[in-house]
């Protein structure tokens, strides 16, 4: 059979894995996983009983050098949050070869939280405890990072809204006709000029904590996929997944139909459960920013919607458009 991985990148894991841990008996899984950014091949020992993960890590051209920060969080955070029994961890990365931009690392067999949602539809409690795990995660990486108390720099996050809207041209075109998106533009644009030169914590931010990047396993919650390179509002990282929970959360039904604050969601009462309320941040912030990623995911979404029209899209657009009604009417 032939093998799935190119004749160099499974020459290098292999010299990688024989360095960390003197076996030569790994074998190619023939499995493939291919991203955006990379293609995951997968290698397995009998001698060390383990299955390892290497990432094979594309052109970084345009990702804004995807492999050299995801090495470096990897060799920063893991060590930082493997000192706890709390089970809030970080893959382990065996090596990593710069030249061929290849990461070689733990392979956790767990399901995202994207997943065990899905999977458990009818049973609530668990979805509310794999939020609540995911909050805890959260605040035991940023335990982990350095945080320090510094002035909200609002005119970031308006450009970063005028950037994606220039992206997404003919979306904002289309959108200004709307009036829920204006009055959400609206309610940005005063929030910003509220907010700006607020102190606050910063740290650093996970880069793209979305539930597909959080494994949920009966021992331990893994964070992945982890850039680590920016610091920002402590809130950055909360709004981002928090918009992706409240904008896909079937319930309450009310939600779905008409504004709801919030506060009154169970599944942010979940979130800040297991963060911590006694160190969860300002809430004026928080909101702002999960008005900025609801305005900015929408953006995306309606370039998406206006090419294939599919209905899950168009479901998830609902969701986004009761989540801006409610912060700017609830």
């Amino acid at each position: 059979m032939t093998s799935p991985i190119p004749g160099h990148i499974e020459e290098a894991a292999r010299a990688i894995l024989g360095d960390r841990f003197g076996s030569a008996d790994w074998g190619v899984k023939d499995r493939r996983i291919a991203s955006r950014k990379c293609d995951l091949y997968f290698l397995d020992s009998k001698a060390e009983k383990r299955i390892v993960v290497l990432k094979s890590y594309r052109d970084d051209v345009g990702l804004g050098g995807a492999f050299p920060a995801q090495r470096d969080a990897l060799m920063k955070y893991h060590p930082l949050m493997k000192g706890t029994d709390s089970g809030f961890m970080v893959p382990e990365l065996y090596g990593h070869d710069d030249a061929q931009r290849l990461l070689v690392m733990e392979w956790v067999e767990a399901p995202t939280l994207t997943k065990v949602l899905v999977l458990n539809l009818v049973n609530r409690w668990r979805q509310f405890e794999a939020i609540k795990l995911t909050g805890g995660w959260l605040r035991r990486f940023h335990q982990a990072a350095h945080t320090e108390v510094k002035p909200f720099d609002a005119d970031h996050f308006r450009a970063l809204i005028a950037r994606r809207a220039d992206q997404h041209a003919d979306a904002a075109k289309r959108l200004a006709r709307d009036s829920v998106f204006q009055a959400g533009m609206e309610r940005f644009e005063a929030g910003s000029a509220a907010l700006d030169g607020r102190m606050g914590r910063h740290t650093m931010s996970h880069g793209d904590f979305t539930p597909n990047n959080i494994l949920i396993s009966p021992r331990r919650v893994i964070g992945i996929d982890i850039w680590g390179r920016k610091q920002v509002p402590i809130c950055t990282d909360m709004a981002r997944m928090i918009t992706y929970l409240l904008t896909t959360d079937l319930l309450p039904l009310r939600a779905r139909f008409q504004p709801m604050p919030v506060e009154e969601r169970p599944w942010w009462r979940a979130f800040v459960n297991g963060y911590g309320p006694d160190l969860f941040p300002d809430g004026d912030i928080l909101k702002h920013l999960i008005l900025f990623q609801t305005l900015a995911r929408w953006l995306t979404l309606e370039d998406r919607i206006h090419e294939r029209d599919k209905p899950f899209d168009n479901w998830r657009a609902s969701g986004l458009r009761l989540l801006v009604r409610s912060l700017v009417e609830a």
